[in-house]
C-alpha cells in the first residue's frame, strides 16, 4: 500500500492524515487514520485515562486531549490489545 497524500489533508469526518516526507511509515500510518475517520461515520471517539474522559471527538469540531502518561506499561499495551 503506497502513502497517498502529499500534503497534510483533512478526510471527510476531520480526521488529518500527513505525507511521509523523509521518513517510510506515512502509509501504514494514514491506514489507520482512514479506517478511524470512516467509524466516525457512524461512532463519536472518546478517549478516557483512569476511567476519567478527557475528551471526545465526533467529525464535527477540532478538538484536542492532553493524556498525561509518562511511560506506557506492560498494562497499558495490553488494554489496546484485549484478547492476546
Amino acid at each position: 500500500m503506497a502513502n497517498t497524500y502529499a500534503e497534510k489533508t483533512r478526510l471527510s469526518n476531520g480526521v488529518w492524515v500527513i505525507p511521509d516526507g523523509d521518513k517510510s511509515w506515512g502509509e501504514e500510518l494514514n491506514h489507520n487514520f482512514e479506517l478511524l475517520n470512516g467509524l466516525l461515520d457512524r461512532y463519536t471517539l472518546t478517549i478516557k485515562q483512569d476511567n476519567v474522559t478527557k475528551g471526545t471527538y465526533n467529525g464535527t469540531q477540532d478538538s484536542s486531549v492532553n493524556i498525561t502518561t509518562e511511560f506506557t506499561t506492560s498494562e497499558d499495551i495490553d488494554a489496546l490489545f484485549p484478547g492476546d
